[in-house]
Parts: C-alpha cells; structure tokens; sequence
C-alpha cells in the first residue's frame, strides 16, 4: 500500500489482526508483542513525516495498541514439587527438569548446556548461551542478556546430574547412530532436543503427577518465589536469574506472599519487643 494512502482504519484493522490471528498458525500474538511492533510503525511513519517527507501526518498517531494483560505467573507449593518430581524420577529428562527448578534458569539457557559448562566438584554452573527456534531450525546464540554468569547448584541436584552423565553414557553405547557432542540434555541419540518437545514432556509429567497445571517457565517463577520467601536478598536473586537489573527482578517480583506478610509481623513485633 502506498504510504500516502495509508489511513488510520488500516493501522487500525492491522492492529486488529495481529491481535486475533497474527501468531503463528494463525494464533493471537500477545499483547506485548502488538505494541512491541505498533511501536516501531509508528516511529517509522514518524520518519516519514520528519526526514522524507512523504506524509504530513501519522496515520497511526491515535490508534489505540493493546494493553499487556496482568501475568499469570503461578508457584508451586513445595509438596507439589515434591509431587512432580516423584512422577518424573523415572524420567529420562528428570535431571533437566530438577535443573530448571534449582537455578531458575531459562529453559533456552539449560538446553544449551554442555558438559564443559558444569563443574560437579565445585557444585556450579556456567550459563554462557541459550538455545531458541529460528523458522523451525534450533539455533544456539547468546543469552537474553548477551551476558554469562555462574551459579552455583545444590548437592541434590548434582547428585542428580551424576546420575544423570551415567544415562546418558549408557545410552551412548546402545545407541548406533548416535550424535557426537558435549550436550548435557540431548535426545536419545545425542542431538540436540526442541525447546516444545521440553514443554509437551513436562505437561505430560504434570499430568501424571496429578499437581496443579503450571507453565515450564513457572519453574523459575517458583525458584525465585521461593528464594524471596526464605529472605534471599534481591540482588542475589537477580544475579541468579541473570537479570543485568535488579529492578527488573524488583518489579517481576513485587507480588506479597502469605508467607513474606505473616513474617514482617513477626518481624515488627521482634522490634517492638526489644529482640530484633
């Protein structure tokens, strides 16, 4: 369409369609995603306007963009951990999942691990890159942040990665075509696993576990959760997470649990008594 034609019912309508049927297979895109890219038209015609001159107005200037809708980020209790992880202990991938919970990591970041990056005597882990799909092909690239950090695991779940490099050992000597790497989380066969076959498993593992339905990347809304609760400064957790600002971590985080209320009464009425 030429530009000069382009009228706010079009920006409008385009607004329209991103929001029901722009995704992919004809999904909604979320509504952060729709301003994201309403954003950058409108700069772009503002260009227009400002440097080429091609128009005298912004046809998007008043179109309304979706508002982001309130996260439905949810927690697990411990005994539905507890819970799951039972269900999964048979699992091929329990150690990824086990993983996810005990670092509060991205599922991208634990799908790029390779053996190199773990150091089982010292109980930590490297977190240099991340793994996504780019037009259906797995690709390995930096992490969201483009910046690496160490964090440092519990000895359960090294316990669990030892047992896990023994699996995985095994089925390399089983296995007649398998894919040489250094992968930590891989398929049978040693290649790389889809971040989607990750999630479908877990849901299926939910599932069986008969626990309360969560997303993947719930995990490490419970991690952190969790830490909080236990009186973990921000700034740990945000370092942990791989947030570059604490304040991100601040804002994700600004919810009040039962727990965190019940504890600050404890924590006046210690003041108030002369034991704080």
């Amino acid at each position: 369409m030429p530009i000069q034609s382009l009228r706010a019912l079009d920006v409008r309508k385009w607004v329209t369609n991103l929001s029901t049927s722009g995704g992919r297979n004809g999904n909604p895109l979320a509504a952060r995603t729709v301003r994201y890219v309403g954003a950058i038209v409108k700069e772009a015609l503002n260009a227009a306007i400002d440097e080429y001159e091609l128009i005298a107005t912004n046809p998007a200037a008043r179109v309304k963009l979706p508002m982001p809708v309130k996260s439905n980020a949810q927690v697990w209790t411990f005994d539905e951990m507890r819970g799951f992880a039972l269900a999964a202990a048979k699992h091929r991938l329990t150690a990824l999942y086990a993983v996810l919970a005990a670092t509060g990591a991205r599922r991208g970041e634990i799908l790029a691990l390779e053996w190199s990056d773990i150091d089982l005597d010292q109980a930590t882990i490297s977190i240099t890159k991340a793994v996504s799909m780019v037009k259906g092909v797995r690709t390995v690239d930096q992490t969201k942040n483009s910046k690496a950090r160490v964090v440092p695991i519990d000895a359960q779940t090294v316990a669990g990665l030892r047992a896990h490099r023994i699996r995985q050992k095994q089925e390399k000597l089983f296995c007649s075509n398998w894919q040489e790497s250094d992968l930590v989380f891989c398929r049978p066969d040693g290649d790389g696993l889809r971040p989607d076959f990750v999630y479908y498993q877990f849901q299926k593992l939910i599932r069986e576990s008969g626990v309360r339905r969560i997303r993947l990347h719930d995990l490490r809304h419970t991690h952190a959760t969790w830490l909080l609760d236990a009186g973990e400064h921000m700034y740990v957790v945000a370092e942990r997470l791989g947030h570059t600002d604490p304040q991100t971590t601040a804002r994700i985080y600004a919810h009040v649990t039962p727990k965190q209320r019940s504890a600050t009464a404890d924590v006046f009425a210690n003041v108030r008594d002369g034991n704080g």
